[in-house]
């Protein structure tokens, strides 16, 4: 947060995982909301006035603005996941062993992401690029791989992100990586040798349905929170009740969902990985003890924040226990409004902030 009044100017230049400093390093928390989107935002806007940090808001926005707009178009969602199998048998062809990207910053950028489960935004973009439009690989198996090992990829970033660079998001507008542009925002640490695209991937038109929101139920300072039956999952760990009131008890989180990972090892692997970050997150920040539970162990008249459109609600719908879903109230003022596109979704986002007092 201490450089957030200079993000605007720095927030592209990608230094490499040694010098994060231009960038917040929030994403984890944020993705998982252990530090959801609105505190974020209060807290930045405590410092700073909203003109220093627009550019920071309106980051934390977008990944308000992909959520809400999956969550009314999960055709998209739906359409990525059953083509799971398709793509985790490409990249196990791909990325096995001996695997040599053409590009040497790819290979660079590949070996980051498995290592450290992060890469900067204006790579992430660059590699994306490249893989689509340069090599020519689907789109769908460039989102199971940063899905795969980003630490803080939710489906509606994530998934929408590769359709925006692939050209599908926004009709007519796809992202191409330039070399110069390469060298120039990884501070000449990176100049593409071979060729990159210069023209786009034809992509076929799509019309994807608009469906509405069905919201569960709005917590309030009204409700009573028993948290004994509370659970939480990896798309929602924000504590349904004050931290002086929680007592150094434990807290029940369902266990992430690792069919989608890949093979059993890589799986494996990558579970145990996330499943210690939680922990370690819970341990550090509330002093609380992680008690994991799977689908299978929930109960009737349990109760969790309602997942956004994703794997995480593919297991909540998917089990038979009545469970309480509940929406948080930023959530409920703010999806609807990502119909269309990002510029028209923030208009009505600053005046909802407004309304929440936010802004």
């Amino acid at each position: 947060m201490a450089e957030a009044g200079q993000y605007a100017a720095t927030r592209n230049y990608d230094y490499g995982p040694q010098k994060r400093t231009n960038v917040s390093q929030l994403s984890f928390e944020i993705r998982h909301r252990a530090l959801p989107e609105w505190k974020v935002i209060e807290l930045i806007l405590q410092h700073y006035s909203l003109d220093a940090v627009e550019k920071f808001v309106d980051e934390v926005l977008w990944r308000t603005y992909w959520k809400g707009w999956l969550e009314q178009h999960p055709s998209v969602f739906d359409n990525w996941l059953s083509a799971l199998n398709l793509s985790d048998e490409f990249l196990e062809q791909t990325i096995g062993p001996g695997r040599n990207f053409p590009h040497a910053c790819m290979n660079l950028w590949f070996d980051e992401l498995v290592e450290t489960g992060y890469l900067h935004n204006h790579a992430r973009m660059w590699f994306a690029s490249i893989w689509v439009h340069t090599y020519h690989y689907s789109w769908e198996s460039g989102a199971l791989l940063f899905h795969r090992y980003l630490s803080d990829a939710d489906c509606g970033s994530n998934i929408l992100s590769w359709r925006w660079v692939t050209g599908l998001q926004t009709k007519g507008k796809a992202y191409l990586a330039k070399a110069w542009n390469i060298e120039k925002f990884t501070d000449g640490r990176h100049r593409p040798l071979r060729p990159l695209a210069t023209q786009a991937i034809e992509v076929l038109d799509e019309t994807v349905a608009r469906e509405a929101i069905d919201f569960g139920v709005r917590m309030s300072d009204a409700i009573k929170v028993d948290h004994h039956k509370w659970f939480l999952h990896e798309d929602d760990l924000n504590l349904p009740i004050d931290e002086d009131d929680l007592n150094h008890m434990s807290i029940r989180v369902l266990v992430p969902r690792k069919h989608y990972l890949g093979t059993r090892i890589v799986c494996d692997a990558q579970h145990r990985i996330k499943r210690r970050a939680i922990e370690l997150l819970f341990k550090t920040k509330y002093n609380l003890e992680v008690q994991w539970i799977t689908e299978h162990e929930l109960k009737d008249g349990d109760c969790t924040w309602r997942a956004p459109c994703g794997l995480t609600r593919t297991t909540l719908d998917g089990h038979e226990k009545e469970v309480t879903l509940y929406d948080h109230r930023y959530d409920q003022v703010l999806w609807p409004h990502a119909s269309k596109g990002f510029f028209n979704f923030k208009k009505h986002a600053y005046r909802e902030l407004q309304e929440l007092g936010l802004v």
